[in-house]
């Protein structure tokens, strides 16, 4: 699937998904073909949701802010300030 749509996304996953189980399934009919190649298409389509899921979830966490910037001295009277 990559190779055909020069494309790395889910869809990749849940088309392979699909014509693996119809091939898995080619000895019961067209109609066994179609049922478990959209079920198996359907299983995949849940495993990269629940993936996609995961990762959004801890690129929340991991995200790195930089902390902010101290506070500027505040000037002492009777002395000046060099710049």
């Amino acid at each position: 699937m990559k190779g055909i749509r020069k494309k790395e996304d889910p869809w990749n996953a849940i088309g392979a998904g699909f014509f693996t189980g119809s091939a898995l399934a080619i000895r019961g009919g067209r109609k066994q073909m179609l049922t478990s190649g959209i079920m198996c298409g359907c299983l995949l389509a849940v495993i990269e949701g629940v993936g996609i899921g995961f990762q959004r979830m801890m690129a929340d966490q991991t995200r790195l802010d930089a902390p902010p910037p101290p506070p500027a001295p505040e000037p002492q009277p009777g002395r000046a300030m060099l710049a």
